[in-house]
């Protein structure tokens, strides 16, 4: 038996300035003084950091699992 897996992440920079000239002119639309607005700004970038870091965390963790899992299971030895 064979197992193939492709993970295909793809982080496409024009998306990502899109989105945020957005979410920026949302936010400068709404009635906010500097220092609601400046709050608001802050915690946006944490929960995005905080996302980031948890993405991040979690490929990798995938990835090691995978890897324990490829390592117990190989069956190459058995072919020879």
């Amino acid at each position: 038996y064979k197992i193939s897996v492709c993970l295909e992440v793809v982080c496409d920079s024009s998306h990502i300035q899109r989105t945020t000239g957005k979410l920026a002119r949302y936010i400068d639309s709404l009635p906010l003084q500097d220092t609601q607005r400046g709050k608001l700004v802050e915690l946006v970038q944490d929960h995005i950091k905080a996302m980031e870091q948890h993405s991040y965390s979690s490929g990798f963790s995938l990835g090691i699992d995978y890897g324990k899992y490829t390592a117990a299971n190989d069956d190459s030895e058995l072919l020879n």
